[in-house]
């Protein structure tokens, strides 16, 4: 049974904005907000020639201030978005953040067409005599409601393009993150059961030798494709009651059920020697090697045994193993 394969979007993204680095998330931030601000100057040039009116001059040096406001605004909005999956006060910051930079471009707007003397044009279309406490009262509200409304759109078309720049400069395992805790979480229930029935079974621990050099070597893409063959061969290798997954850039792992020791190395031995010979069998250029760690649980011997100890055996000599390897 293959343990959480896939992950959702939204798990994803969770994960991608609260673990990865602040540059990752500035510089993703600082382009989809420029994105932003292109499609405000289209919008503006639509608005220019429907109502044919000089909307768009606005000015060089108030063209670089929005270009300022939109691209800083990026780079707030990605601090808020990370904030709306890490603070304990759970608000919509971006939604908030949005609402308020619309009050601003508002503002602007306002600003730009009283100096410019073009705010008659706005009294007219409104049907007001003149400029009066009714008028701005009347902008006040529209204004508000204008950007209660707009600033959810904004905030979606936003973060699709944020989460598409984050998928590219972002260097986070979020596959490995999101299958961690539901790997330990099986782990812990697999070991209650034992315990309590007196049961055996076995962790695996499948690892990429030389990893890193093979990340260097080869697109992102195609070390995804490859670690979910890897999988696809774990799952047709293994029964239906035991548990394999992804646990880590290039670590794969297996719960083998009421197995002792000595089977586990011959099942183990087999599904290593299975996959470095159909990877390369379907990858020409790739020079793959596996190296496995194996820890075993005995119902009868080691209800002594703490969880944690578990952990430490099966990771440590992975780890030591992978690093004499890079020494070599």
């Amino acid at each position: 049974m293959v343990l959480n394969k896939e992950i959702t979007k939204e798990k994803k993204y969770e994960l991608v904005n609260t673990y990865s680095a602040s540059n990752s998330l500035m510089l993703s931030g600082l382009l989809s907000g420029l994105v932003i601000f292109l499609i405000f100057f289209a919008l503006i040039a639509l608005l220019n020639r429907y109502f044919r009116q000089d909307f768009g001059n606005l000015g060089i040096i108030l063209w670089i201030i929005l270009f300022i406001i939109f691209s800083t605004s990026g780079i707030i909005a990605a601090r808020l978005k990370k904030m709306e999956y890490t603070s304990k006060i759970k608000l919509p910051y971006v939604y908030l953040y949005c609402v308020f930079l619309i009050m601003v471009m508002i503002v602007l707007f306002l600003m730009n067409s009283y100096f410019n003397n073009k705010l008659q044009f706005l009294v007219d279309n409104l049907k007001f005599d003149y400029m009066d406490y009714k008028f701005y009262f009347t902008v006040v509200i529209s204004g508000t409601f204008v950007s209660l409304v707009l600033a959810n759109p904004i905030k979606q078309t936003w973060e699709i393009f944020y989460n598409l720049f984050l998928d590219i400069f972002n260097e986070v395992d979020y596959r490995g993150l999101h299958n961690e805790q539901y790997f330990y979480l099986r782990l812990r229930e697999v070991s209650y059961n034992a315990k309590r029935y007196g049961l055996n079974f076995s962790v695996l621990l499948f690892r990429i030798s030389k990893f890193n050099e093979l990340k260097s070597k080869h697109s992102k893409r195609l070390i995804f494709k490859i670690e979910n063959d890897i999988i696809n061969m774990l799952e047709k290798s293994t029964r239906e009651t035991d548990i394999i997954g992804f646990l880590s850039e290039g670590e794969f792992y297996g719960l083998v059920l009421y197995s002792n020791i000595e089977n586990t190395k011959l099942i183990a031995g087999r599904i290593t020697q299975s996959i470095i010979t159909r990877i390369k069998e379907k990858y020409d250029n790739i020079d793959i090697d596996i190296s496995n760690s194996i820890w075993s649980y005995s119902g009868q011997s080691d209800k002594t045994r703490d969880m944690e100890s578990l952990i430490k055996e099966i990771i440590k000599p992975a780890v030591i193993k992978e690093n004499i390897s890079n020494k070599k």
